[in-house]
């Protein structure tokens, strides 16, 4: 056996099923996650949708009723903003993430540090 070869990792070890379970809850929780970054414009979309019919059906002609179905209105479009900021920030945050990843740190020389 050639003294730089690591042995064979054992099949079951404590590590390495620690390991996994950690994978596997992460990948719950990303499917939550995603559900949830799905079903919130949606149900946000249609709440607005809703609220914005039902003010039209009520308002016959009085503007005292504008007033709840603007904040309804403009709540969703600020949670609807609000989603689409988080989603931005991911997509920028994995594509850092994976750019790092791909290069290698430069070791520092006489030539960088001063």
């Amino acid at each position: 056996m050639n003294m730089k070869q690591k042995p064979p990792e054992p099949r079951y070890s404590p590590v390495r099923i620690m390991r996994e379970f950690a994978e596997g809850s992460l990948v719950a929780v990303a499917f939550a996650l995603a559900i949830l970054l799905i079903g919130t414009p949606i149900a946000l979309l249609v709440r607005g949708i809703h609220a914005s019919l039902s003010w039209l059906a009520a308002s016959n002609g009085d503007m005292l009723t504008i007033g709840p179905g603007l904040v309804s209105v403009v709540s969703t479009v600020g949670a609807l903003a609000l989603t689409a900021l988080f989603v931005k920030s991911l997509v920028v945050f994995f594509h850092w993430r994976r750019t790092a990843r791909e290069c290698p740190p430069r070791a520092r020389t006489a030539e960088t540090m001063g």
